[in-house]
Order: structure tokens, then C-alpha cells, then sequence
């Protein structure tokens, strides 16, 4: 599979799942790749748009522990912390063979699009929004934005309203929600955090102008509870005119709860390697996400492995 992109066990992909439309032959074929269980929570939603979402969620995870690790694609087996993260756990004699001792990953999906990001030297946490200006049920912006008044902080609604244009008020809306998302799911966290404990900000220049990248990506920094956590670095990727993607990475034993028990099952180290962690935090030369085909993932999968005949244990 030689367009798929994943640098030393770093994945920035993300799927168009709306451009798909399979017929009914082909989803069904697409459907085999998946085990029981995963098929079972793929068709569970009612709407033909919510599958594929959940299919293209489901098959990008797959495919990243397929490409990355070479296992036989019936053997790959994914958990899920108590907080519903999911995770994969990597076996003895593939530990033996790569020094990724923090491989983590973490999959998003909202409007068109499907993403996914691995990390091996920190931790990461992406989220994926789509830039609605009509959200269902509410009037306009101002009742929109009142329902959600408790989830940004004085600083982050002065940003989020600061331009005269609706379409930019929402933007910046959606930008701000993602990079909130992004933390709580890179740590884990689940439901129990209060997003107002955080407080997002871009980083600006001399002249009070948000940083970009070398790959054009926006830079943003947060707060919680008031202090700046310097470990921590955060992106905001514009992967089309109504989409974002913002992106989190930071300490791996800032990981919450039992991600924190799958990450470190023998107990939180004393240290981690320092040098790779910071590296990995302050990294900008591959943050951009790649789009992947989902008829071209599909049918060469279908190609690779086949469908017809197989099982998938889980």
C-alpha cells in the first residue's frame, strides 16, 4: 500500500467517508474486514452516513497496526479503556522489535470526515470538527453560543467572537471546542473533565499575529487551572474550508485513569526519555494530515487479504 504515509510509527491520516458510496455488494465486501463485534456497532447506526463514519473509524485503526506492524490483519485485536478509549496492546515479541514503548493513537470523526494520529513518544489527541454556521435547533449564533457559555473561559469567547463575520464567529468557535476535545482524548479523561478548567490561546508573534507552522498549520498553548503547560503543544490543521482538525500531544504520565494502566501495566515510570518526549512535543516538520481513498483502502485490502473466507477472531 504505497500511498499510505507513516513515519517511524507516526500517522496523520484522515477519510473523506461521504465521497464513498458503495453499492450494496461492495459494503457488504467492505463490512468482511471487520470482526463481528465491530460490524455489530458499525450497523447498529441507522443512518447510512453514520455507518461509514463508524466503518472508516474502525478500518483506519486496522490499517494502522496492519501497515505498521506487519500482522496478519485477522490477528489484529483492539480494547477499550473504561473511559472508551480505544487502544491496541502490542504484544511481547513486537515490543522485541520496534522502541516504541508510548505507541498510542487516537481516531476522530465529525461532518464528511474520519481521522486518525499515532504518536511513539508522547501522547496524542486528535479532534475533528466540521464548521456548521446553521447548528440544528438554535435561531442563530447567539443562541447557539449561549448553550455553551460555561465551556469556554472570558479570554477564549472574547477570540471566538472577535471577528464581525458569522462564518469566522463559528470558525473560531469549532477551532477552540477541537483543541478542548483534542487534550481530554490525548489524556483520556472520558466525560469527567470541566472544559472551562482549560483555556486555549494561539501563539502569536511580536505583532500579535498567530504562529503558523512551516506546513501552515496554526500553534496553540494552553492553560489549565491557570498555569501553562509547557509540555504540552497543540496544532490546528484546516484540512478543507469546513473542516478542522486540532491536535494534541504531550507527557505520557499526565495519562489518565486506566489509558494511563495500558500505557504503563508494570506503574508509572520515575522518567521517561526526556530528549525523544520534548522532540516529539516540539515536532512541526509532520503534522499535516494526509487524505486516504476509502474505495482504494477497501479494495486493496480486499485484494491483499480477501473477504470471502475470513474470521476474524476478536
Amino acid at each position: 500500500m504505497e500511498k499510505i504515509v507513516v513515519r517511524e510509527g507516526r500517522a496523520r491520516w484522515y477519510m473523506n467517508s461521504q465521497q464513498w458510496t458503495p453499492s450494496e455488494e461492495e459494503w457488504q465486501a467492505a463490512l468482511n474486514l471487520l470482526t463481528a463485534e465491530e460490524k455489530a456497532k458499525v450497523l447498529r447506526f441507522l443512518r447510512m452516513e453514520d455507518r461509514k463514519r463508524a466503518f472508516c473509524s474502525r478500518l483506519m485503526q486496522r490499517l494502522l497496526i496492519y501497515h505498521l506492524f506487519g500482522l496478519k490483519w485477522t490477528d489484529i485485536v483492539f480494547k477499550r479503556t473504561k473511559e472508551d478509549k480505544p487502544f491496541w496492546e502490542m504484544p511481547p515479541h513486537i515490543q522485541d522489535r520496534f522502541n516504541w514503548p508510548l505507541f498510542n493513537f487516537n481516531v476522530t470523526h465529525h461532518g464528511d470526515h474520519v481521522a486518525l494520529a499515532s504518536e511513539v513518544d508522547s501522547l496524542v489527541g486528535i479532534d475533528i470538527m466540521s464548521i456548521d454556521t446553521q447548528p440544528r435547533g438554535s435561531k442563530n449564533i447567539e443562541e447557539f453560543f449561549s448553550i455553551f457559555k460555561d465551556n469556554f473561559t472570558a479570554n477564549e469567547w472574547t477570540v471566538i467572537n472577535s471577528s464581525s463575520d458569522v462564518t469566522e464567529r463559528y470558525r473560531q468557535f469549532y477551532i477552540h471546542w477541537a483543541l478542548k476535545e483534542s487534550y481530554i482524548k490525548a489524556v483520556g479523561i472520558g466525560l469527567g473533565f470541566e472544559l472551562q478548567r482549560s483555556e486555549f490561546s494561539y501563539v502569536t508573534d511580536a505583532n500579535g499575529r498567530p504562529v503558523e507552522t512551516c506546513n501552515g498549520l496554526l500553534k496553540a498553548q494552553v492553560k489549565i487551572d491557570g498555569l501553562y503547560k509547557d509540555n504540552w503543544s497543540f496544532f490546528v490543521h484546516c484540512i478543507d474550508p469546513m473542516h478542522v482538525i486540532a491536535v494534541a500531544f504531550g507527557d505520557p504520565r499526565e495519562a489518565h485513569g486506566s489509558f494511563r494502566d495500558t500505557l504503563f501495566p508494570q506503574g508509572l515510570p520515575l522518567h521517561i526519555d526526556n530528549e525523544r518526549f520534548q522532540t516529539a512535543v516540539r515536532r512541526e516538520d509532520d503534522l499535516r494530515f494526509e487524505p486516504l481513498d476509502v474505495r482504494e483502502v477497501v479494495s486493496e485490502l480486499i485484494m491483499l487479504i480477501g473477504t470471502d473466507n475470513v474470521t476474524i477472531h476478536a
